[in-house]
């Protein structure tokens, strides 16, 4: 039984693959506007709370809170769904 060189031969491995380059992110200029006038009003309102209290992002509670401040309500099913 012969033993194997476990080294790699020079000549085999002169070729190396080069690294991946990290993913870049595209363009950093501004982002489309919704065309939706409520998911605008709601952004408007996400803002204005992150202004207010300095904070990135609201609780859940808080968006909830913020949604029924612009006039969501909470609606019956409807019948035909019965």
């Amino acid at each position: 039984m012969a033993l194997r060189n476990l080294r790699p031969n020079t000549s085999e491995t002169t070729v190396k693959d080069k690294p991946k380059a990290a993913p870049t992110v595209a363009d950093n200029g501004p982002k489309p506007m919704p065309s939706d006038a409520e998911t605008l009003e709601f952004l408007k309102a996400i803002d204005a709370f992150k202004r207010k209290t300095s904070r990135n992002f609201p609780s859940w509670t808080e968006a909830l809170e913020l949604l029924y401040d612009l006039g969501w309500r909470k609606v019956e099913p409807s019948r035909r769904s019965e």
